[in-house]
């Protein structure tokens, strides 16, 4: 089994992806900006994402680091540009870089949204179309490591579902796109609060949802057959 740094792993997915390849038996190293308590469940090791040695000296002893950090706020990425523009291809930029310093693979997590969300079940070969510019950004990141890693992959998923590994609730109520949308569901429901679903044409239309544990669990096996290049990781129906 590998030693696998986490980025993200305080987060809706990253924490699942944590846990799911620590049950797999991957020993799991956390990257964190701040100390996540004394209750988080995985080793975490704290950071400065902005400093590719600090981030190179959190890899230290890792086989492959799962990078899924992001600056999580879509309407902040049209309010900061730059600060978007840094949440995504400037931090991916960086842990590549570390990454490559010390020989490690880089899986980067990405999203169906660097398509425009009109089809289904297209292969990997399939030129982005992003109409946003969370789809923009993370098209961008694509490229940062497929292009400027020695060793790495892409994984594209969407519609993520499940439950978060450190919070008791969800990350925030839905907004747009249809990851957690059945915990914002049973959320809202919990609290007699209207649930509001979104629709726009600069947000896609199709989603093929899939459960967080599945990611983690595919990510490992990536990781285990030192995989290059890009994978889709859908589930099978829209």
């Amino acid at each position: 089994m590998a030693k696998i740094a986490v980025t993200g792993g305080t987060g809706f997915v990253g924490g699942t992806v944590a846990a799911v390849l620590a049950d797999k038996g991957h020993d799991v190293t956390c990257l964190v900006r701040r100390d996540p308590g004394p209750g988080f469940p995985w080793l975490a090791r704290i950071v400065d994402t902005e400093d590719v040695s600090s981030l190179a000296r959190g890899l230290e002893g890792c086989d492959a680091v799962a990078h899924l950090a992001i600056y999580n706020d879509f309407g902040g990425i049209y309010a900061d540009r730059r600060r978007g523009y840094d949440g995504y291809v400037g931090l991916t930029r960086r842990v590549v870089d570390a990454a490559n310093q010390i020989d490690c693979l880089v899986g980067y997590v990405s999203t169906d949204w660097v398509f425009d969300g009109t089809g289904h079940l297209v292969d990997e070969e399939e030129p982005p179309n992003p109409v946003n510019l969370y789809g923009f950004l993370k098209a961008s990141s694509e490229l940062v490591v497929l292009e400027r890693a020695k060793a790495g992959f892409v994984a594209r998923v969407g519609g993520v579902q499940g439950l978060h590994q450190t919070q008791a609730q969800g990350p925030r109520s839905q907004d747009v796109g249809f990851g957690y949308f059945v915990l914002a569901i049973v959320d809202a429901l919990r609290s007699g609060a209207r649930f509001l679903v979104w629709e726009d044409p600069h947000i896609n239309s199709i989603a093929t949802p899939i459960v967080s544990p599945e990611i983690g669990a595919l990510l490992g096996r990536a990781v285990d057959r030192r995989i290059d290049g890009v994978l889709h990781l859908p589930a099978a129906r829209r």
